[in-house]
């Protein structure tokens, strides 16, 4: 990442990152006095999934592959909905512990406990013609972020924090190219696209799945709703965004 990326962002970072472990440390509290609150899971998970995504943006890679291990562990305990065992609980109640340990140390040194000092991107220069995107995503992080540097390389960027806004603004915008988030409270990007695929004002509008569900069953379950493409939304990933964005676009 660019050192001028680095320093605009990191107090986002951490300050949206603190809020998300402050939302996963009392779900888990609540569910440790109440073990049928499937609700706490599921918020548990969009939680540890939002860190894990904003860390790898980030450039902070050992946080990141951390969290993805936790959130594939409530993945599990989510999609069996079963108890948790006294050994999960001790595992999230010391996943807790660790990333607040993580933060602490970005904060007082810019680094997580791996370097990542090689992360610097090249932005596209090509003349876009101010295009439209649709950039559909609920994490404020994200929305500044890739906002921030889509508009940079020429788009014309509108943001909608969920999925029912999405919708409602790809009909009334009719953007060029949408960018799907898939976890997204209100209605998901699976939802999304199942409705856009049944509305003839909008289903030729390409979409790229824009996620950090990397799982091939999502990207499959996607595809098979109507999106044409599928990035992961890592900071590593942006030119190659830009250049599905470009792919995409050409084809229309």
């Amino acid at each position: 990442m660019q050192s001028n990326d680095l320093t605009k962002y990191k107090d986002l970072y951490l300050q949206t990152a603190q809020q998300y472990l402050q939302t996963y440390t009392s779900n888990l509290t609540a569910y440790m006095s109440n073990q049928t609150m499937q609700e706490a899971i599921n918020q548990m998970f969009i939680s540890i999934h939002s860190i894990k995504s904003q860390s790898l943006v980030m450039g902070y890679t050992e946080l990141g592959n951390y969290c993805k291990e936790i959130e594939q562990r409530l993945r599990e305990i989510k999609d069996r909905s079963q108890p948790i065992t006294q050994d999960g609980l001790a595992y999230l109640q010391a996943a807790q512990k660790k990333i607040t340990s993580e933060l602490q140390l970005i904060q007082t040194t810019g680094k997580d406990t791996e370097s990542a000092s090689a992360n610097d991107i090249t932005t596209s220069t090509a003349d876009l013609s101010k295009k439209r995107l649709l950039l559909v995503e609920d994490d404020r992080f994200f929305e500044q972020f890739y906002g921030y540097k889509l508009r940079e390389s020429g788009y014309i960027v509108d943001v909608a924090k969920n999925g029912l806004e999405g919708l409602q603004m790809m009909r009334d915008n009719k953007p060029d190219v949408i960018l799907l988030d898939l976890i997204m409270p209100v209605k998901d990007g699976f939802s999304v696209l199942e409705e856009k695929r049944n509305d003839v004002t909008v289903k030729q509008i390409p979409v790229i799945v824009f996620s950090t569900l990397g799982q091939e069953k999502d990207i499959e379950k996607a595809k098979s709703l109507g999106a044409n493409d599928y990035i992961n939304k890592s900071f590593f990933d942006f030119v190659p965004l830009l250049d599905k964005i470009h792919t995409v676009q050409d084809s229309k």
